[in-house]
Protein backbone atom coordinates (compact mmCIF):
# COMPACT_ATOMS: atom_id res chain seq x y z
CA UNK A 1 0.00 0.00 0.00
CA UNK A 2 1.08 3.74 -0.83
CA UNK A 3 2.16 5.34 1.98
CA UNK A 4 0.86 8.98 2.18
CA UNK A 5 3.27 11.97 2.09
CA UNK A 6 3.94 13.96 5.30
CA UNK A 7 5.96 16.79 6.46
CA UNK A 8 5.99 18.49 9.55
CA UNK A 9 4.80 22.08 9.45
CA UNK A 10 7.34 24.84 10.00
CA UNK A 11 5.58 27.28 12.72
CA UNK A 12 3.51 29.74 10.95
CA UNK A 13 3.94 33.36 11.29
CA UNK A 14 0.82 35.26 12.27
CA UNK A 15 0.59 37.37 9.08
CA UNK A 16 0.23 33.81 7.23
CA UNK A 17 -3.08 32.89 9.17
CA UNK A 18 -4.38 36.52 8.26
CA UNK A 19 -4.42 37.33 12.44
CA UNK A 20 -2.57 40.17 11.85
CA UNK A 21 -5.49 42.55 11.57
CA UNK A 22 -7.05 41.21 14.92
CA UNK A 23 -3.88 40.69 17.26
CA UNK A 24 -0.97 41.79 15.85
CA UNK A 25 -0.19 45.84 17.06
CA UNK A 26 2.16 47.60 14.17
CA UNK A 27 1.92 51.12 15.92
CA UNK A 28 3.28 49.27 19.14
CA UNK A 29 7.07 49.57 20.03
CA UNK A 30 8.85 46.60 21.01
CA UNK A 31 7.37 43.19 21.01
CA UNK A 32 8.83 39.38 20.56
CA UNK A 33 9.08 38.56 16.89
CA UNK A 34 8.67 41.98 15.63
CA UNK A 35 11.27 42.28 13.45
CA UNK A 36 10.17 39.04 11.91
CA UNK A 37 6.42 40.05 11.79
CA UNK A 38 7.17 43.24 10.37
CA UNK A 39 9.85 41.96 7.58
CA UNK A 40 6.54 39.87 6.16
CA UNK A 41 4.79 42.70 6.17
CA UNK A 42 6.81 44.92 4.43
CA UNK A 43 7.49 41.91 1.87
CA UNK A 44 6.40 43.53 -1.52
CA UNK A 45 5.60 39.69 -2.38
CA UNK A 46 3.10 38.88 0.68
CA UNK A 47 3.59 36.14 3.34
CA UNK A 48 5.81 32.97 2.38
CA UNK A 49 2.80 30.40 3.33
CA UNK A 50 -0.80 31.70 3.17
CA UNK A 51 -4.18 29.64 4.76
CA UNK A 52 -6.58 28.63 2.52
CA UNK A 53 -9.51 26.15 3.05
CA UNK A 54 -9.56 23.51 0.82
CA UNK A 55 -12.76 21.43 0.13
CA UNK A 56 -12.34 17.81 -1.09
CA UNK A 57 -16.24 16.65 -3.31
CA UNK A 58 -16.53 13.41 -1.41
CA UNK A 59 -19.15 12.67 -4.18
CA UNK A 60 -17.15 12.38 -6.68
CA UNK A 61 -14.62 10.09 -4.80
CA UNK A 62 -13.91 6.57 -3.78
CA UNK A 63 -11.02 6.85 -1.12
CA UNK A 64 -9.16 3.36 -0.31
CA UNK A 65 -10.65 2.37 2.37
CA UNK A 66 -14.04 2.11 0.69
CA UNK A 67 -13.11 -0.19 -2.25
CA UNK A 68 -11.24 -2.66 -0.30
CA UNK A 69 -11.85 -5.90 -1.09
CA UNK A 70 -13.63 -4.59 -4.75
CA UNK A 71 -11.58 -7.29 -6.49
CA UNK A 72 -10.59 -4.58 -9.23
CA UNK A 73 -7.96 -4.60 -11.37
CA UNK A 74 -6.54 -0.98 -10.92
CA UNK A 75 -5.00 -0.08 -7.02
CA UNK A 76 -7.13 2.76 -5.45
CA UNK A 77 -4.65 5.41 -4.37
CA UNK A 78 -7.58 7.77 -3.47
CA UNK A 79 -6.80 8.55 0.64
CA UNK A 80 -8.47 10.05 2.91
CA UNK A 81 -7.24 13.97 3.61
CA UNK A 82 -5.42 13.92 6.56
CA UNK A 83 -3.80 16.35 8.42
CA UNK A 84 -0.16 16.60 7.52
CA UNK A 85 -0.64 15.40 3.97
CA UNK A 86 1.61 17.21 1.07
CA UNK A 87 -0.37 19.24 -1.63
CA UNK A 88 1.00 18.95 -5.11
CA UNK A 89 0.77 21.09 -8.40
CA UNK A 90 -2.04 19.14 -10.26
CA UNK A 91 -0.25 16.43 -13.24
CA UNK A 92 3.29 17.02 -11.65
CA UNK A 93 3.30 13.10 -10.55
CA UNK A 94 3.99 14.39 -6.87
CA UNK A 95 6.81 16.38 -7.92
CA UNK A 96 6.29 19.88 -7.48
CA UNK A 97 4.61 20.80 -3.75
CA UNK A 98 2.72 23.59 -3.20
CA UNK A 99 1.20 23.22 0.54
CA UNK A 100 0.41 21.12 3.71
CA UNK A 101 -2.88 20.63 5.13
CA UNK A 102 -3.49 21.96 8.52
CA UNK A 103 -6.47 20.53 9.38
CA UNK A 104 -9.25 17.77 7.97
CA UNK A 105 -12.35 18.38 8.98
CA UNK A 106 -15.42 15.13 9.30
CA UNK A 107 -16.28 13.88 6.20
CA UNK A 108 -20.03 15.10 5.13
CA UNK A 109 -19.28 17.33 8.84
CA UNK A 110 -20.48 20.10 6.75
CA UNK A 111 -24.16 18.28 5.64
CA UNK A 112 -22.72 17.91 2.01
CA UNK A 113 -21.16 15.90 0.28
CA UNK A 114 -17.84 16.93 0.81
CA UNK A 115 -14.57 17.35 3.46
CA UNK A 116 -13.51 20.76 4.23
CA UNK A 117 -9.68 21.00 5.11
CA UNK A 118 -7.71 24.00 5.81
CA UNK A 119 -3.56 24.24 4.15
CA UNK A 120 -0.98 26.26 4.21
CA UNK A 121 -0.27 27.20 0.63
CA UNK A 122 2.92 28.31 -0.70
CA UNK A 123 2.83 31.87 -2.55
CA UNK A 124 3.25 30.78 -6.33
CA UNK A 125 6.92 32.77 -6.78
CA UNK A 126 8.28 29.76 -4.42
CA UNK A 127 6.64 26.44 -5.90
CA UNK A 128 8.79 26.39 -9.08
CA UNK A 129 12.05 27.00 -7.54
Amino acid sequence: KKSLSTTPLAPANPVELYWERDFVNTEKGCYLGQEGIASVLKNPRGPPRTLYSVIFEDEGNIYDHESEGDNSDVENLTTTPMAGNDLFVLGSNEQIKVGTLTSVADPGGTGEPCTVALALIKRSDSILK
